[in-house]
C-alpha cells in the first residue's frame, strides 16, 4: 500500500507551550521530538547505536574541559522545536537548566543507523540555534558529516570525513578523534 504526500498546509503544527500541556497530561510517548512545530516519533535504537553513543560519551568525558556539560539525548529548546540531540555539549552549570533546557549548544552530535535523513533534517534547527558545531555520524554509509559556521537556516561549511580520517575535535586545539573503532 503507498503511503501518499501529505501537502504541508495540512500539518498540523504544535507550540512549544502546546508540546509541554500534551507531555504534562501524559499524551505523548517518551519517544516524541518536537521539530519546527511537528510532533515526530523517534526511532527505536539499535544495539550498534547504544555502542557508538556510549563509546563517544565515555571518550568526551575524558578529553572535555570538566566545566562543560555532555548530556545524552536531553532537550534543547530552540523557537517551535525541542530536538533531543544524542549527545550535546553545553556550557554553564547544571543549575542553569533546573527550570528550562538550554536553548543553544556549543557541539551537537547525532548518531543515523537508520535515521539519516531525519538528522539531517534537524541541521536547519541547530543552526538557527548558532550551535557551531554540529556532526552527523553515518557508520553506515562510513561516513562523518561536520557542519560548522551557521548562517541563519544552514551552516556555511560542511565537510565529509571518512571513519579512518583524523577530525579536529571542536573546543579543544590541536586534538583529533577517527573512528575506525566502529
Amino acid at each position: 500500500m503507498a503511503v501518499l504526500p501529505i501537502p504541508i498546509e495540512m500539518v498540523k503544527r504544535f507550540s512549544i507551550e502546546d508540546y509541554y500541556r500534551m507531555r504534562d497530561h501524559g499524551l505523548l510517548s517518551r519517544h516524541t521530538e518536537l521539530l519546527d512545530g511537528v510532533l515526530v516519533d523517534r526511532m527505536t535504537v539499535s544495539p550498534k547505536h547504544t555502542y557508538i553513543v556510549s563509546y563517544l560519551m565515555n571518550l568526551l568525558r575524558e578529553i572535555l574541559p570538566k566545566d562543560l556539560i555532555i548530556s545524552k539525548e536531553n532537550p534543547i529548546t530552540i523557537g517551535n522545536s525541542e530536538p533531543e540531540p544524542d549527545i550535546s555539549i553545553v556550557t554553564g552549570s547544571l543549575n542553569d537548566y533546573k527550570e528550562t533546557h538550554p536553548t543553544t549548544a556549543e557541539w551537537v552530535i547525532e548518531v543515523a543507523i537508520s535515521s539519516l535523513s531525519l538528522d539531517l533534517s534537524k541541521r536547519k534547527i541547530y543552526a538557527e540555534a548558532k550551535i557551531p558545531h554540529y556532526w552527523t555520524i553515518d557508520p553506515e554509509n562510513n561516513k562523518i558529516l561536520v557542519f560548522t559556521e551557521p548562517k541563519g537556516e544552514q551552516y556555511s561549511s560542511e565537510t565529509i570525513y571518512g571513519m579512518q580520517d583524523e577530525i579536529p575535535v571542536p573546543l579543544i586545539k590541536d586534538k583529533s578523534l577517527n573512528f575506525k573503532w566502529i
